[in-house]
């Protein structure tokens, strides 16, 4: 039984098995996800080309300053906040001292 197995796995391996892959059907033409035919990028022109992708640099580059805007903002609030907490409690030590001396 495993001298068989043996001869028939070494069958196996040795066989080649070719196949022929022909991809010219694919990618011809743009398909969305519903479907829909659309047409390819090689009819726009360069100069669209390069006005749709610094429109997209644009948005890309505006989200970032926002971001950073709103960093920036929080890390000043939090700094904010933490004096005003320091400050609260020193007073709040002081009207304690002023009590407790009466």
């Amino acid at each position: 039984m495993f001298k068989t197995f043996l001869t028939v796995s070494a069958l196996f391996l040795g066989m080649q098995a070719f196949a022929q892959y022909d991809d010219s059907f694919m990618f011809d033409d743009a398909i969305d996800i519903d479907g829909v035919y659309t047409e390819s990028d090689s009819k726009v022109s360069p100069s669209d080309r390069m006005k749709a992708m610094r429109a997209q640099l644009e948005k890309r580059n505006e989200m970032l300053v926002r971001r950073k805007i709103e960093n920036v903002r929080l890390q000043q609030e939090m700094e904010m906040m933490k004096k005003l907490n320091q400050t609260m409690n020193q007073t709040f030590k002081q009207m304690d001292n002023a009590l407790n001396n009466m």
